[in-house]
């Protein structure tokens, strides 16, 4: 039989325990607490007209950040839906006259709670450069189906279709809408079709894990990362080897399978650092295997990049979907503008070896 002693020792041992264990879950609820709050708090505010207050610091900059010559139509269809929420649509803007010519197609991708709804200017401003630009408000986007089907609607409606050049299509987007491109590319069909990108502020790596933004070895076979699905070990089922192999490791994205132009962006005030440092950007960007730029926007938080970024983003699309050198010349070149801009730093670029 126990001494008295020792069970009033070990339930001293127990309530250790559970004292631990309680503190552990209120620390773990109160880091949940801050990163979403980060997230939420740091979501894009788009003012109307938001074009007549940007501050340029570069020529090209400027330009773009003008509305451009094209008056500006769009139109909103009803999407499939699966988030389970309320209706879901897809809107697609492109230039009045188009279906008399083809213009090319950007698909853009949401941020967390940032539906097509919350930023329309920034559609508009783009198509009024000359694109078909075409969204929607699903709210999960990291794992590029949202854009891939928005892109296959785009593709398979009749008027739709007839106002895109099918050989110049881009596809970008801002934090989880950052990370769903990479995506969109390298783990569907259609990416394939994509000639450039655009990644704003895309959330690092341990966050979209840490978020649940990631392909798992029980996902469906449709959701996991090309390459990863699981695969009979003949070798081993002949030889009676019935080890056990070690878990996958949560898969996010990776770069280092996109080989078209890409553009990465992020800002550098508020809660900017905590969803993507400079050193989760360098590690994205050194994966690229196309042209590449980096670049972060001085006293910009995550929620104002979207939109601060817009010049530079419509540049970039102008210069690999439109051929428009001038717009080049922000990234390449002996000087590029970008570099030198004073609103901007940490630039760096190269081009496909």
């Amino acid at each position: 039989m126990p001494k008295a002693k020792d069970i009033g020792k070990n339930k001293k041992f127990v309530r250790r325990i559970v004292w631990l264990c309680v503190a552990g879950a209120v620390v773990l609820s109160i880091l949940i607490t801050v990163i979403t709050l980060s997230v939420q708090y740091s979501l894009p505010t788009i003012a109307e007209n938001y074009w007549e207050d940007q501050t340029a610091g570069g020529e090209i900059e400027k330009k773009y950040a003008k509305l451009g010559p094209y008056a500006v139509d769009a139109r909103e269809y009803t999407a499939a839906n699966y988030d389970g929420g309320a209706e879901n649509h897809y809107k697609v803007w492109f230039p009045a006259d188009a279906g008399t010519a083809a213009y090319p197609l950007v698909i853009m991708v949401n941020g967390t709670g940032c539906p097509y709804q919350r930023y329309e200017d920034i559609f508009y401003h783009l198509a009024s450069w000359g694109f078909v630009v075409a969204g929607n408000d699903y709210e999960t986007s990291w794992d590029g189906k949202a854009a891939d089907e928005t892109l296959e609607f785009v593709l398979q409606d009749e008027e739709l279709s007839a106002m895109v050049d099918k050989d110049r299509i881009g596809i970008g987007g801002h934090s989880q809408g950052g990370m769903g491109p990479f995506n969109a590319i390298t783990q569907y069909e259609n990416g394939s079709l994509y000639k450039v990108c655009f990644s704003l502020s895309c959330v690092s790596h341990d966050l979209a894990n840490f978020l649940g933004w990631h392909f798992t070895d029980d996902a469906e076979e449709d959701d996991m990362p090309a390459g990863t699905e699981e695969v009979e070990e003949e070798s081993g089922a002949a030889t009676g080897d019935t080890t056990e192999e070690e878990p996958e490791t949560p898969y996010t994205y990776d770069t280092d399978g996109i080989g078209i132009p890409t553009l990465m962006l992020a800002g550098t005030a508020g809660f900017e650092g905590m969803i993507v440092s400079q050193e989760d950007l360098q590690d994205s960007f050194d994966g690229l295997q196309g042209d590449a730029v980096l670049a972060r926007r001085e006293d910009t938080s995550h929620g104002d990049l979207l939109w601060q970024a817009d010049p530079y983003v419509t540049a970039w699309l102008m210069y690999y979907l439109q051929g428009d050198a001038y717009a080049g010349r922000a990234f390449f070149g002996d000087y590029p503008e970008l570099s030198l801009n004073e609103n901007w730093q940490d630039f760096a670029n190269k081009t496909a070896a």
